[in-house]
């Protein structure tokens, strides 16, 4: 695996992580984070945790500054295209928690 596999991979697990719910919620990210990954350093989580942050907050932007009639698919692709290392799945699951944010 090359290290930017390697980096796609840590970044799409991290946030995972990042995102859970329910009781794992109440769990410290930098505890879960270690328990998955016990070899990295606080200055690697803490850049990780910042990473996912700005993914969030990018997410959070794109559905509130387009227009209503735009589509989960547009939201996806617009994400997408700024962090393109992002799975689908992780693409999918964090458009539709900046959704959920967005109408609270």
């Amino acid at each position: 695996m090359s290290k930017n596999e390697e980096s796609s991979a840590d970044i799409n697990a991290i946030l995972e992580i990042v995102q859970q719910f329910g009781p794992e919620r109440k769990i410290p990210e930098e505890t879960r984070i270690r328990s998955r990954f016990p070899a990295m350093s606080d200055a690697e989580i803490k850049k990780w945790l910042s990473v996912c942050e700005q993914i969030e907050k990018a997410a959070y932007r794109i559905v509130c500054e387009t227009s209503e009639e735009a589509s989960f698919e547009h939201f996806s692709a617009k994400l997408l295209s700024a962090f393109p290392v992002l799975t689908e799945e992780r693409v999918s699951r964090t458009i539709n928690q900046a959704m959920y944010f967005a109408m609270k």
